[in-house]
C-alpha cells in the first residue's frame, strides 16, 4: 500500500509535538511518523523515542531551523522504498480529520502536482484570517497569501504555507530539499518556486482545513529579522531582482506595518505598540545588513 510519511520538527515543544502526533492518527496502517529534534534542551528526545521508537526520532543536536530540520525528514523519506508521499507538519497545526485524505486525493489525481496544501485557518474570531495559497509577483517584489480560496474545487497557486505541505516522492527526488540558508521563513516559497521551475505544480485542496493559530501578540525579534533578510535572498535567487528594489519594497512595507502598529487600539497598550514598531525597524535594518554581509542560516546571538 502507498505509505504517507508524516514529518515534524521539534524544538523544545515535546508536549505539543506529541499531541500533534496523536491527532494525526499515527497508528493507521498507511501512515508513519518521523520527528526531527532540533537540539532541544530538555528530555524531548527521550520522551519522543519512548512514544515512537528510536528509529523514528532523528536528533540533530543543534537548531537547524525549519529548513534544516525538514531536510532531515526528506532524506529519511527518500531512504525508504515504502514511502510514496511526505506530509510536513509543524507541531502547532491541527488538521481536520479528513484533511489528509482530501489532500491525497488532489495529489494522486493531478499527475504534475508536486505539492498540495490545505486552506490554513489562522484565526476564527473576531475576524477570520485565512491562508489559501500564495502568489509570486516579481514586478511588485511581493509574494502575498490569498486570504480566501480561489474556488471550491482544487486550484493551482505559486506557493503554500510551510506549516502543512503534502509532497510527492518523485518531486522531492527531482528538486531536492529546502535551502538551509533561509533557516526559517521564505524557505517554503523558495522551495515551491524551484518545484514549479522543475515542471511540478503547486495545489490547494480547499476542502482540507488546517488550524494554525496566530494571535495578536507581539512577534519575537527574530521574526522581523528573518522576514527582512530572507526576502532579499528569495528575490535574488529566483528572479535576479536587484537588492535596491527589494529594499524599497521592504521600506514601504515596514512603514505601513509600523504605522498600523502605532494606530492599533486596545488591548494593545501604547508601550506594546511602540515595541512592535521598534522591533520591525530593527529587524529590517539588521536583516538588510546581514544579507549584504553574506550572513545566512541562524540569526547570530539566538539559540
Amino acid at each position: 500500500m502507498p505509505l504517507v510519511l508524516v514529518g515534524l520538527v521539534n524544538w523544545n515543544e515535546v508536549d505539543r509535538t506529541l499531541l500533534c502526533i496523536e491527532r494525526i492518527g499515527s497508528d493507521a496502517p498507511d501512515v508513519d511518523v518521523v520527528v526531527v529534534d532540533n537540539g532541544s534542551a530538555g528530555d524531548d528526545v527521550a520522551r519522543l523515542r519512548e512514544r515512537l521508537g528510536r528509529e523514528r526520532v532523528l536528533d540533530t543536536r543543534e537548531n537547524r531551523g525549519y529548513a534544516g530540520g525538514m531536510n532531515g525528514v526528506l532524506r529519511h523519506a527518500l531512504g525508504r522504498e515504502d514511502v510514496t508521499e511526505v506530509l510536513l507538519l509543524t507541531p502547532d497545526v491541527d488538521l481536520d480529520p479528513d484533511a489528509l485524505a482530501k489532500m491525497l486525493e488532489v495529489l494522486r489525481c493531478q499527475p504534475t502536482a508536486g505539492v498540495v496544501g490545505p486552506v490554513v485557518i489562522y484565526r476564527d474570531e473576531p475576524r477570520p484570517l485565512l491562508g489559501a495559497g500564495g502568489t509570486v509577483e516579481p514586478g511588485r517584489v511581493r509574494a502575498p497569501l490569498l486570504r480566501e480560496p480561489r474556488a471550491a474545487a482544487p486550484y493551482a497557486v505559486d506557493w503554500i504555507d510551510g506549516c502543512c505541505m503534502l509532497l510527492r516522492r518523485e518531486a522531492i527526488a527531482a528538486v531536492g530539499g529546502f535551502d538551509e540558508r533561509f533557516f526559517i521563513y521564505f524557505e517554503e516559497t523558495d522551495f515551491c518556486e524551484r518545484m514549479r521551475r522543475a515542471g511540478w505544480s503547486i495545489w490547494v485542496a480547499p476542502e482540507a482545513k488546517a488550524h494554525h493559530p496566530k494571535g495578536d501578540a507581539l512577534p519575537p525579534a527574530y521574526y522581523f529579522y528573518y522576514m527582512a533578510r530572507n526576502r532579499y535572498l528569495f528575490w535574488h535567487n529566483n528572479f535576479d531582482v536587484a537588492p535596491g528594489r527589494v529594499a524599497l519594497e521592504l521600506l514601504r512595507e515596514t512603514a505601513l506595518l509600523c504605522a498600523s502598529a502605532l494606530r492599533s487600539r486596545p488591548p494593545l497598550t501604547r508601550a506594546v505598540r511602540a515595541r512592535w514598531a521598534a522591533r520591525q525597524l530593527a529587524g529590517a535594518c539588521r536583516g538588510t545588513i546581514d544579507y549584504f554581509r553574506g550572513r545566512f542560516g541562524r540569526m547570530p546571538g539566538t539559540a
